[in-house]
C-alpha cells in the first residue's frame, strides 16, 4: 500500500514526507509478525505537504513581456517607445501653383503699301495770266510773281489717312516754262477737305527752264489725306528781255509727289501682308528660382481672341520649354477675323530651363502673327489694336528640379498612430523624459519642419502637445539623418507623457530650401521619420495590479483520492519576500479551470501585505520577507483534489505616494507557499477500493 502510495505521489511530495511513510510500514510489518487474536486493521491519520508556488516575479520579466519597457544599462528601467511614422515622399509636391495672365499686346507701328506717285500741271497761263494773250507769239516775258496758285492732285486709292510713324514723300517740280523760276518757289500741300496745311517745301535756287527739281520730306507725326492739294507761291526774273515763244497752254509747270516707305500708327487703308511680333512673360513666383527642370505634368493654355480686322496665323514660341528632342515648345495658330479660339501645350516630358529676373522664375514666350493682308480693301488699323491673349499655367507638377527653393512651403499629410498601452503602464506619472524625432533626408535642400505632435488619451479624453520647429539638414548624395532631442527642459514632454496618449497624431508643414543653396530635388525623394520616446528610471509609481501567468499544478491520483474523502484538516503556508522600493499586496487564487483563475477562482488567499524593501540612494539593499499561516477549510481544501490545480499571483502595488523612486529590472516579489494536509488511512476501505 505505502509503496503504491509512493509510486503515485508527485516526485516532490516523495521526497517531502519519505520518513514519515517508512514509519507506517515498519508498523506494518511488526504488526503482521505476532500471533494475536483476530486482528483488526490498524488505522493512522498522514500528513502530506502540497507544493503550491515557488515563484519570483521580478521586474525583468515585466520588460520581456511588454514592447513599452526597457531595460538600461544600469539596469533601470525606462518606459521606451519607438514608432516609424509613414514616410514622406516628395511626390506631387513639386508643383507650381496655376498661374493665369491676359495679355493685350499692342500690335504697334504697321506697314501701308506705298501710295506711289500723283502729279498736277499748271499752264504758263494759270502762273501768268499775260501770257494768255501772247499764246503763239515770241516776246520778252517780264517778272512776275504767282500767288496761292492751287492745284489738287488726284486722289491715292489705297489710303484715306494715315498718320505716320515713318515715312517719306519725294516733292519734284519739272519746269516747262520758257522762263526761269526763281529761286524760294514754295509749295503748301495741303488737306482738300479741310484745307489744313501738311507740309510746306521751298525750293531755294533757280529752276531753269527745262530743269527738274525734287524736294524731300519726313513725315513723321503727320497725319496725310487721301485728298491733297498744292498752293504754289513764288514768281520768275521774266526772260531778261529776250524773246521767248509763249505757249500759254501747253507750257507749265509738272508737279509730283511720291510718298513711300510709309509705316503708320493709324491708318485708314489698305494694308499689306506683314508680321507683328511680341514678347511677354509669367511670373511663377519667386520662392522656386528654377535653373533646370523636369516637368512631370503640365499644361499651357493659350486662348487667343482676334478682334483685327484682318485673317492672320499666330505663331507662339515658349522658348523655357525644351521637347526631348531639344527643340522649344511651339504652338502655330490660323485665325480669322472675328475668332476666338484655344489651343493646349502638353508640357509632359519637358525640360524647363527659364531665365531669372528679379521676379523669380519667369516663363518668356515670344509671338509672331502673320497678317494676310486686306486684299486692297480698306480697313481701319491703330498701333493701339492689341492682340488679346489669354494664357493659363496649369497643373505644372516638376519630377526634378535643380535651382534654388527659398522657403518652399509644402503641408504634409496627417499621421496618426495609435499606441496599444499595456495594462499598469496607463496611470504612471514621470518627472522626466526624452523624445527623439530622428528624420532621415532624402532630399537635398534643408527642410525646417514645422510641425505640431499631438498626443491623445481617447479613454480619459486629455491630451497635450509638442511642437518641432527646427532646421534639418540636406541630404548629401545620399540620405541624412538628424536628430530633434526634446525634453523636459526645452518642451513640455512632461505633461505630454502623463496623458499617457494611445493615440499620437502629427500635423503640420515644412519649409524646403533657404534661399541661397542651389541643388537637386525628385519626386522620388523622401524624408523617413522615426518618433522614439523614454521614460526615464525615475518616476512616480501610480497604484496599479500586475497578474502572472498562470501555472498548473498536477496531483498525484492516489492524493487526489485522499484529498477528496479522506481530508480531516489542512493550513496554508507562504513565505513572501517584496525587493521593491514600495509596498505591495499579493494575492493568491488557484482554481481547477484555466480560464477562471482570476475571474471565479475557487480558492483565493489574500491580499497577504507586504512592506517596502529597504533602500538605500534610491535602490533596493535587503528583501523584506513576510510570512503566512493560515488555516484552511474542507471546502478550500478540496480544490487541491483536481487532477489538475491552475493558480496565479496578483501583485497589487499602491504605489509611491507622489514620491519618486527607482524600478530596476532585478527588483522582485517571491513567494514560495504549500498547503499541509492531514488525510486518514484506513486500509479496510482501501482493500475494498481494489
Amino acid at each position: 500500500m505505502t509503496d503504491h502510495l509512493m509510486r503515485r505521489l508527485p516526485l516532490s511530495l516523495q521526497r517531502f514526507f519519505p520518513v514519515k511513510l517508512m514509519a507506517v510500514a515498519t508498523v506494518a510489518v511488526l504488526l503482521s509478525s505476532c500471533s494475536f487474536d483476530q486482528p483488526v486493521a490498524p488505522k493512522w491519520d498522514v500528513k502530506m505537504a502540497i507544493p503550491l508556488v515557488n515563484r519570483i516575479y521580478t521586474v525583468q520579466e515585466m520588460i520581456e513581456k511588454n514592447d513599452f519597457l526597457l531595460e538600461g544599462t544600469d539596469g533601470l528601467v525606462n518606459v521606451d517607445y519607438e514608432k516609424d511614422l509613414d514616410r514622406f515622399e516628395v511626390g506631387d509636391a513639386l508643383q507650381v501653383d496655376g498661374v493665369s495672365q491676359h495679355i493685350d499686346s499692342k500690335i504697334g507701328k504697321f506697314r501701308v503699301p506705298s501710295p506711289g506717285s500723283k502729279m498736277i500741271s499748271l499752264t504758263f497761263g494759270q502762273l501768268f495770266p499775260q501770257a494768255q494773250s501772247l499764246d503763239g507769239q515770241q516776246a520778252p516775258v517780264p517778272a512776275f510773281q504767282f500767288d496761292n496758285v492751287t492745284a489738287s492732285l488726284p486722289r491715292f486709292e489705297n489710303f484715306e489717312s494715315v498718320l505716320i510713324e515713318s515715312g517719306i514723300v519725294r516733292v519734284t517740280i519739272k519746269n516747262r516754262l520758257p522762263v526761269p523760276l526763281s529761286a524760294g518757289q514754295s509749295m503748301d500741300v495741303r488737306s482738300q477737305d479741310t484745307d489744313e496745311s501738311i507740309f510746306t517745301i521751298v525750293f531755294d535756287h533757280e529752276i531753269a527752264p527745262g530743269e527738274t527739281a525734287s524736294r524731300t520730306v519726313n513725315l513723321y507725326g503727320l497725319r496725310v489725306p487721301a485728298n491733297l492739294k498744292v498752293v504754289l507761291n513764288g514768281g520768275s526774273p521774266g526772260s531778261g528781255g529776250d524773246p521767248v515763244t509763249i505757249n500759254a497752254y501747253t507750257d507749265g509747270l509738272d508737279v509730283e509727289a511720291y510718298i513711300s516707305e510709309i509705316v503708320a500708327v493709324e491708318a485708314r487703308a489698305a494694308v499689306e501682308p506683314q508680321v507683328f511680333s511680341g514678347a511677354d512673360s509669367i511670373a511663377i513666383g519667386d520662392s522656386i528660382r528654377v535653373t533646370e527642370a523636369v516637368i512631370k505634368s503640365g499644361l499651357f493654355r493659350f486662348e487667343f481672341d482676334n478682334q483685327l480686322p484682318l485673317n492672320m496665323t499666330l505663331n507662339l514660341t515658349l522658348q523655357d520649354f525644351y521637347d526631348p528632342y531639344g527643340q522649344p515648345a511651339k504652338l502655330e495658330l490660323p485665325l480669322t477675323t472675328g475668332q476666338t479660339t484655344f489651343r493646349f501645350i502638353n508640357l509632359s516630358g519637358y525640360d524647363f530651363r527659364p531665365q531669372q529676373n528679379d521676379q523669380g522664375t519667369v516663363v518668356h514666350f515670344n509671338w509672331s502673327v502673320q497678317v494676310e493682308g486686306s486684299n486692297e480693301q480698306i480697313i481701319t488699323l491703330s498701333s493701339e489694336d492689341a492682340i488679346k491673349l489669354d494664357v493659363d499655367l496649369s497643373d505644372l507638377t516638376f519630377s526634378e528640379i535643380r535651382g534654388v527653393l527659398d522657403n518652399v512651403h509644402v503641408s504634409l499629410d496627417t499621421i496618426s498612430e495609435s499606441i496599444d498601452l499595456p495594462d499598469g503602464l496607463d496611470s504612471l506619472k514621470f518627472e522626466a523624459g526624452r523624445l527623439e524625432l530622428l528624420l532621415n533626408n532624402g532630399i537635398g535642400f534643408p527642410i525646417h519642419p514645422h510641425l505640431t505632435i499631438l498626443g491623445i488619451n481617447e479613454e480619459t479624453g486629455k491630451s497635450a502637445t509638442i511642437t518641432v520647429d527646427q532646421v534639418i539638414a540636406a541630404a548629401n548624395g545620399h540620405p541624412t539623418l538628424s536628430k530633434i532631442v526634446l525634453d523636459e527642459q526645452n518642451s513640455n514632454l512632461i505633461d505630454f507623457l502623463n496623458v499617457m496618449p494611445t493615440r499620437i497624431q502629427v500635423v503640420g508643414e515644412a519649409t524646403v530650401g533657404d534661399g541661397t543653396s542651389e541643388s537637386v530635388i525628385r519626386d522620388t525623394d523622401f524624408i523617413e521619420s522615426t518618433i522614439h520616446i523614454t521614460a526615464p528610471i525615475s518616476l512616480s509609481y501610480p497604484t496599479q495590479t500586475v497578474k502572472t501567468e498562470v501555472d498548473t499544478i498536477e496531483v498525484d491520483k492516489e492524493a487526489q483520492k485522499e484529498l477528496q474523502n479522506n481530508v480531516l484538516a489542512g493550513s496554508f503556508h507562504a513565505r513572501l519576500g517584496n525587493h521593491l522600493p514600495f509596498g505591495a499586496r499579493v494575492t493568491l487564487y488557484f482554481s481547477s479551470r484555466d480560464t477562471s483563475v482570476f475571474t471565479r477562482p475557487e480558492l483565493a488567499i489574500g491580499p497577504i501585505s507586504l512592506e517596502a524593501a529597504d533602500v538605500q540612494n534610491g535602490r533596493v539593499v535587503a528583501e523584506k520577507p513576510s510570512l503566512v499561516d493560515i488555516e484552511l477549510t474542507q471546502e478550500q481544501i478540496a480544490i487541491l483534489g483536481s487532477p489538475v490545480v491552475y493558480s496565479g499571483m496578483a501583485i497589487t502595488i499602491p504605489g509611491s505616494n507622489g514620491q519618486i523612486v527607482r524600478l530596476y529590472s532585478d527588483d522582485y516579489v517571491s513567494v514560495k507557499a504549500f498547503a499541509e494536509v492531514t488525510y486518514h488511512v484506513d486500509p479496510e476501505d482501501s482493500g475494498n477500493e481494489k
